[in-house]
């Protein structure tokens, strides 16, 4: 069997590791580094808001959210080379032989990138973590009391959306939580289950494992974890240190406040 393309490059058995190891460099790609520094910016943004409201940040914000959706849409290229370059290697293992790799490889790419572009921008980017993320972010400071809408209802629905897309709206709401469930306060060294996706002060974790595997606290959650499940959260942990210093300059206005009444 064997995969035609013009020109007279093949490429075989022998090729494989070569192929695989692109993979390798696209996940050197630091999409999380930049997309945490997006959140950090939003996070900014949100914080002088509250302090001078008509300080013209529209434009800032609009740049944040165009920052995060190519974001999204840079890891999904890398995702879809990838999963391109193992196509071509299980082809390989079935004993094909790829002529003019090159074409055969932009024109597997191409297919998928333009299945992506046909998406919506619901569909490309209402059940991605990151996005999820970012929106927490701006509703954790302005607007910390209320639940962060289902991420659909912060998107305007297009044509070729489900007619079901606004019915479930509600059904994806949630609150951003801050605080462990064991001891109520704020995280102290938070720690995020990988079963789950849970998150719990180190301390109060290890104590309420103690070695063992039981079911994790949060109330109605029905996973089992470990200390092995756990991995250390360094982007929750800088949040909580935003969200605590945020409730410490709060006390000490209200404490002003008082104090000058």
């Amino acid at each position: 069997m064997s995969v035609e393309y013009d020109k007279d490059a093949d490429i075989g058995r022998n090729d494989r590791n070569s192929i695989r190891s692109l993979n390798s460099l696209w996940k050197r790609v630091p999409i999380d580094a930049a997309s945490e520094n997006v959140v950090d910016l939003i996070t900014q943004i949100q914080y002088c808001k509250r302090y001078d409201p008509n300080g013209g940040w529209e434009h800032l914000e609009t740049t944040a959210d165009n920052n995060m959706r190519f974001l999204v849409d840079l890891e999904n290229r890398l995702q879809m080379k990838q999963e391109t370059a193992n196509e071509i290697v299980n082809e390989i293992e079935n004993d094909a032989k790829i002529v003019k790799p090159a074409n055969v490889f932009q024109q597997k790419f191409d297919s998928r990138q333009a299945q992506y572009d046909n998406k919506t921008a619901r569909q490309k980017y209402s059940n991605n973590s990151k996005i999820q993320s970012y929106y927490n972010a701006i509703w954790a400071v302005s607007k910390p009391d209320e639940v962060v809408p289902n991420i659909k209802k912060l998107i305007p629905r297009e044509d070729d959306d489900s007619d079901d897309d606004d019915s479930d709206i509600e059904i994806g709401s949630m609150r951003q939580n801050f605080n462990d469930p064991i001891t109520l306060g704020l995280f102290q060294n938070p720690y995020t289950s990988t079963k789950c996706n849970h998150s719990y002060s180190f301390e109060s974790i290890k104590a309420y494992l103690n070695g063992s595997t039981k079911l994790c606290p949060y109330s109605g959650c029905r996973s089992s974890i470990a200390m092995r499940d756990l991995k250390e959260d360094h982007r929750l942990a800088k949040r909580v240190q935003q969200i605590a210093s945020r409730d410490a300059e709060e006390e000490h206005y209200h404490q002003i406040d008082a104090e000058d009444n």
